[in-house]
């Protein structure tokens, strides 16, 4: 099936960065990044202006606007990213995330995860995946179908993870290189695991043996 492009922006905002999904994005532009308003604003405008759903970006809400949570759903807001694959967003520790799945849940609004990428690694660390009604028939509805899928709100999504080192386990700082390895091999099964030992040790024969044939 051909990849279908569907219609977003992200908009830097007063200390956040708010994504706007589908809807007339090319006219974006106004006052957003001057002050707490400007992101109510913005917010406001996602809606009456725009017709976009707005989504709260990770990590600038959980780093700046954790205790306005509640008022950016009553400014407006559509849905927060709970995952976020690039390296500065994995901050967000499972109790925060918890609580703002709880907030979503208890005001109806979707989550989301969402890959980012970076350049990190060619392999997504996060889906969303979203029921659209008959989207195989109408593949040129895809995108609106999706947009009309997150109307509904918390339910829309379900979010799959990969498993990974997070912040709050129990490896100590000092030891992330070791965590991080570890956590991954736990994440891919022993068979995955095994395979991947295999070519590492494969890679570190050929090398050696070429060091040691040569003058």
């Amino acid at each position: 099936q051909p990849v279908a492009l569907c219609r977003g922006r992200e908009v830097s905002a007063w200390r956040a960065h708010i994504v706007l999904l589908g809807g007339e994005l090319d006219s974006v532009r106004g006052p957003y990044r001057r002050d707490w308003a400007g992101v109510n604003q913005l917010l406001a405008d996602a809606d009456t202006t725009y017709g976009a759903l707005s989504v709260a970006s990770l990590p600038e809400y959980d780093r700046n606007h954790w205790g306005r949570l509640d008022s950016l759903v009553d400014a407006g807001l559509d849905g927060f990213e709970i995952v976020n694959a690039s390296p500065k967003a994995n901050e967000l520790t499972r109790a925060r995330r918890d609580t703002v799945i709880d907030l979503a849940r208890r005001t109806g609004k979707f989550v989301v995860g969402v890959s980012d990428h970076h350049g990190w690694g060619a392999t997504s660390m996060v889906w969303s995946l979203i029921d659209v009604f008959r989207w195989r028939s109408r593949p040129e509805q895809l995108c609106s179908g999706i947009i009309d899928a997150l109307r509904l709100g918390f339910p829309a999504v379900t979010v799959v993870e990969r498993h990974r080192l997070r912040p709050d386990d129990w490896w100590p700082s000092w030891l992330t290189p070791v965590g991080v390895v570890w956590e991954t091999w736990r994440g891919m099964g022993w068979t995955v695991t095994g395979a991947w030992l295999m070519w590492i040790w494969a890679l570190w024969v050929v090398g050696r043996t070429r060091y040691l044939a040569s003058p």
